[in-house]
């Protein structure tokens, strides 16, 4: 490549990455927020994070009834009493029924589960939802925690950029040197 081919292709990124930031929602948001003091972007960070939120309780409560299909269908008596138990089922008969039920009604004893089992927090995506919860109900304290850190990542990449514009420098400098030998050697 040679210099003119290496501006064209950074030229290039770089409207890349202009045309990028204009359909992102959160620089739309900001600009609104000039004239709305911040509201739109609050709500923005507000509903994203009450969304992810409700996602990560459906896998959680998706998982919690897949796992309890599996321990019915294998016969584990003690998790057969735990969803027995959430159902407000009879304590006496819960083994005997759930250890002869058809795979039809398996499922349908696992889908009532997931629905009235408690999400643990104390797992990964339990802490992950209840950040979430957070951040829905703080859209301004998450922004106060959020800048900070989008400061620190924004200067990585500035400096990881100025690194790489350096190597692009020496590159070059470096071409032009080893054409510089090829001509005098050229001449000779």
């Amino acid at each position: 490549m040679n210099k003119a081919q290496i501006i064209d292709a950074i030229m290039s990124k770089a409207v890349l990455a202009e045309n990028a930031v204009k359909d992102n929602r959160y620089v739309q948001a900001m600009g609104q927020d000039m004239q709305g003091f911040g509201e739109n972007i609050k709500n923005l960070i507000a509903s994203e994070a009450a969304d992810r939120s409700l996602g990560a309780e459906a896998r959680q409560r998706s998982a919690q009834g897949g796992n309890a299909y599996r321990q019915i269908r294998d016969g584990n008596v003690d998790a057969m009493k735990v969803i027995g138990e959430t159902l407000n089922m009879n304590p006496n008969t819960v083994e005997s029924v759930l250890s002869n039920i058809p795979r039809k009604g398996a499922v349908d004893v696992s889908r009532k589960f997931q629905e009235k089992v408690s999400v643990p927090d104390n797992t990964l995506v339990g802490t992950y939802r209840r950040a979430n919860d957070w951040i829905a109900e703080n859209p301004g304290q998450a922004i106060a925690a959020g800048v900070p850190a989008a400061g620190a990542g924004g200067l990585a990449l500035i400096t990881a950029s100025g690194q790489a514009l350096a190597d692009l420098g020496n590159f070059l400098a470096g071409g032009q040197q080893s054409q510089d030998t090829r001509d005098n050697v050229l001449r000779s």
